[in-house]
């Protein structure tokens, strides 16, 4: 069993992160990091990915 705030599974998380899931996180956190000086095209599915990983984020440290 693995559970964390508002989620709760019976198997290993890691085996439900796609490549595509860990690309998102990964441009995510380099977008946060750098902010306007991030020079990555950003598509609409990217930026609601990053959308979900920041309302995800706030929900985690009691902003949202």
């Amino acid at each position: 069993m693995w559970a964390r705030g508002r989620v709760a599974i019976e198997e290993c998380p890691k085996s439900y992160i796609s490549a595509r899931s860990l690309e998102w996180i990964d441009r995510y956190a380099l977008w946060r990091r750098l902010g306007m000086l991030y020079s990555e095209p950003i598509s609409v599915k990217d930026l609601e990915a990053f959308t979900a990983l920041e309302q995800e984020l706030a929900t985690e440290r009691g902003d949202g």
